[in-house]
């Protein structure tokens, strides 16, 4: 057995840098496979990889296809996309735990026949599942659900316009990707084979040209490219949130939790003589990424409070945080994240208060003040937000501008 795989090291992806998924549905034994294989063969050919949605339904009676995958293991992730997909129905849309379990399991065990690496990527028909599909992907560890909405890895873009039945415009689906990938640090297009093809049921060349067109724009505006499974990884490694909740925060608002924060800056500070609304104060909150990719800086999922920072200064070796080192920091690094939980015993009900040190030369060097205000309850919460809007409006508390590191 091989790894279908893309091979690059997590290590590899560079937070600077905004990256593009590409998303590549409905592969299949048989159907469109040569104008599969063309596609792509023409963006790993430009070092492009996929995450491929393979219906596992029959796969294995089509050896070219199976083969295929596996000389291209380094540059496919393989991803489970539905079982059989019927045209008819959005297959996962309405299943119960018990039957979204097996169809997942019976798919899996058709996908490990061409790979043993462990398969992550959920993807369901038409991009709609159900609460029992999100429970039995877990048990199947699967790590993501790409689907359609707000979740981290739905699709931003999408190469077909499904309600006027032709190609979106090229620049529609750039500009679509480079608004996620501001947001979140990656954009994911979604594509199809058949997005490709004419009445005759074969590829049509001038819709072609259009695919070529978007991969002509993408290397042009300087995105890079990697799989789900490869940033669900940097993700994980750099100290992000547990992806599969994040996936779902916007659909169960229960599950969110407050917390109020403002940015004590050690330079640049000034007395805030005007009203700051809680609106405002929130919205201009830019050192705390709580995580980064969701729009809304004062919520936070119930597992982990992530602080964030950037840093432009040259040869810091450490970053610590109150006496505390920060392990995963390695020298040189531009941004460093912190994990707040009242499980670790950093964050309490109540104030808290972080001191960030940066360290060069052996030397340790004071450069920030961060206060939270925590709490899990609503109403205290609301008492919370008052006290710091009163202590903004009488000290002298920069939350205008992040700190200048």
């Amino acid at each position: 057995m091989q790894n279908l795989h893309f091979c690059a090291r997590n290590e590899d992806i560079d937070p600077n840098k905004k990256y593009i998924i590409l998303r590549l549905d409905d592969v299949q034994s048989y159907y469109l496979k040569e104008l599969t294989i063309k596609m792509l063969n023409e963006g790993i050919s430009r070092k492009m990889p996929y995450t491929v949605g393979i219906i596992p339904l029959n796969l294995t009676e089509d050896p070219e296809m199976t083969r295929y995958l596996r000389q291209n293991k380094c540059s496919i992730e393989i991803a489970q996309h539905g079982f059989s997909h019927r045209s008819d129905i959005a297959e996962f849309e309405d299943l119960p735990e018990s039957v979204a379990n097996k169809k997942l399991n019976q798919g899996l065990e058709i996908l490990n026949k061409i790979s043993n690496h462990e398969i992550i990527t959920f993807i369901p028909p038409e991009n709609k599942y159900s609460t029992g599909t999100v429970e039995a992907a877990k048990k199947n560890n699967f790590n993501i659900i790409s689907g359609e909405g707000d979740g981290l890895f739905d699709y931003s873009a999408t190469s077909f316009n499904f309600d006027t039945d032709t190609l979106n415009p090229v620049d529609v689906v750039i500009d679509a990707s480079k608004s996620d990938a501001e947001l979140k640090g990656f954009s994911i297009i979604m594509l199809h084979p058949q997005d490709y093809i004419g009445e005759d049921g074969e590829e049509d060349p001038i819709k072609y040209k259009r695919y070529i067109e978007l991969l002509d724009k993408l290397e042009s505006e300087g995105f890079a490219f990697t799989t789900m499974h490869d940033y669900y990884n940097f993700i994980r490694k750099t100290g992000g949130e547990d992806v599969f909740y994040d996936s779902e925060i916007k659909k169960d608002k229960k599950n969110i939790l407050p917390v109020v924060s403002n940015d004590v800056t050690s330079s640049g500070t000034e007395i805030i003589n005007n009203e700051i609304t809680k609106k405002n104060y929130l919205k201009k909150s830019k050192l705390i990424s709580i995580p980064r990719w969701i729009n809304n800086y004062n919520y936070i999922s119930a597992k982990y409070l992530i602080l964030q920072g950037n840093i432009s200064e040259d040869n810091v070796e450490n970053v610590y945080i109150n006496e505390y080192q920060l392990a995963a920091f390695k020298s040189g690094d531009r941004k460093f994240t912190y994990k707040l939980n009242t499980h670790f015993g950093n964050l309490q009900e109540g104030e808290n208060t972080y001191k960030i040190y940066f360290e060069k030369a052996g030397v340790k060097t004071f450069k920030e003040s961060i206060v939270f205000y925590y709490s899990q309850d609503r109403a205290q919460y609301d008492k919370y937000t008052e006290k710091l809007l009163t202590r903004l409006n009488n000290e002298a508390i920069d939350t205008i501008s992040s700190p200048k590191y």
